[in-house]
């Protein structure tokens, strides 16, 4: 009765991991982005666009200024010129005469200067001095 016991205990696996077979002796750890909340978990689930996961046990939403497009174990940083909001699935470039904050969270204003060259400012509507 103790064999079986331990049997069924490691057949259940751990939350983050699944048994790829009934009966299975075995728990697989799931790839990064994906996730099995539960034990005895058949396979892991994707994470969606937006949100990651970096112990396999649950999905976490991006934070602004990071993205994710597809199951990954942590998100990525916007570039440059570009923000988001949390839970992006990508980042957004900011227009003509803004730039990205620090963060990468909001594009603010940029005050161009007339004869002042800039690449955030639109050099057809500055005039040169």
């Amino acid at each position: 009765k103790q064999w079986y016991q331990r049997r069924v205990a490691i057949t259940a696996g751990l939350a983050g991991t699944f048994a790829n077979s009934t009966g299975s002796v075995e728990c697989t750890a799931c790839s990064p982005g994906y996730v099995s909340p539960d034990a005895a978990a058949a396979v892991c689930q994707a994470c969606t666009p937006g949100q990651f996961s970096a112990n396999s046990t649950e999905c976490v939403e991006c934070s602004a200024g990071t993205y994710s497009d597809k199951p990954t174990d942590k998100c990525t940083e916007c570039s440059a010129g570009t923000v988001s909001k949390a839970g992006a699935r990508n980042c957004t470039e900011c227009g003509s005469g803004t730039h990205p904050d620090p963060q990468h969270t909001t594009c603010t204003s940029v005050t161009c200067v007339p004869g002042e060259k800039s690449t955030d400012c639109d050099s057809a509507l500055i005039p040169l001095l």
